[in-house]
């Protein structure tokens, strides 16, 4: 910053030159100490999406400690930790689905993920693998045990928690029969598809489809605690989020 300012002054005399390039030097040696740092083994490592009174208890914790002058700042240390804590043992999801419900990912406890569409692109791939904290490279979900598929729908299960979970999830805008689909829902927990499913589509637990994703957005879906986690809880004070309920509204009320 001195060379910055020395520079800046002295090009009111056409002599600031030299000092842009021993500026330039300087931010060249920062930026090679940041990317060594970066590289060292440990440095950057994925994480789940921490809980809110984590992060809350994180910054508490520091600006308690950081801002005052008494000994009341030793308090912002274990309120600090907690908040540290509470973000290294966040749970993983074990079910993640995009909002628009063509992206489904099972997420296992070390972190291995495998895609309904094994041909999502690198954005997805990547939005999904911050979401589960996990570097790990996305396998076809034909690989994971207990999966059938075909080209249309895949049948997964999932053993977890003291018990098997049964996904249903479509890929393909085939429409299977009503009858047909009633039944296949009435034999699973969790269905999801991308497209409305009949109100006759009921199975155990949750029914995933277009309709219910328009408003919800995408979820993080809790098998331990049987939690749903949406992206609109967060956001639902956003004007593209109002937009789409009151779209989401106006269309029910035709109906």
């Amino acid at each position: 910053m001195p060379l910055e300012a020395l520079a800046l002054a002295l090009d009111l005399v056409g002599l600031g030159l030299p000092f842009w390039w021993l500026a330039g030097q300087g931010i060249s040696a920062i930026l090679a100490l940041a990317h060594f740092v970066s590289g060292l083994p440990g440095a950057v490592s994925m994480m789940p999406e921490m809980p809110i009174w984590s992060y809350a208890a994180f910054w508490a914790g520091a600006l308690l400690f950081g801002l005052l002058q008494t000994h009341i700042r030793y308090v912002g240390i274990p309120i600090f930790l907690i908040g540290i804590a509470g973000m290294i043992l966040a749970p993983r999801p074990d079910i993640l689905v995009t909002g628009d419900g063509k992206h489904l990912a099972l997420v296992t406890a070390d972190g291995k993920v495998s895609l309904l569409r094994g041909k999502a692109g690198d954005f997805v791939r990547d939005m999904i693998s911050e979401k589960a904290g996990s570097n790990a490279v996305a396998t076809p979900i034909e690989q994971w045990p207990g999966a059938k598929c075909t080209s249309d729908n895949c049948i997964i299960s999932i053993a977890a928690h003291n018990r098997t979970w049964t996904i249903l999830a479509t890929r393909t805008a085939y429409r299977v029969p009503a009858m047909e689909m009633a039944a296949a829902c009435r034999r699973v927990d969790i269905v999801m598809s991308d497209r409305w499913l009949p109100q006759s589509c009921q199975p155990n637990w949750i029914k995933a489809d277009r309709g219910l994703l328009e408003r919800t957005g995408g979820l993080a879906i809790y098998l331990a605690e049987q939690s749903v986690m949406t992206a609109n809880e967060n956001r639902g004070h956003m004007p593209w989020v109002q937009a789409a309920k009151a779209a989401q509204q106006n269309a029910d009320l035709r109906q």
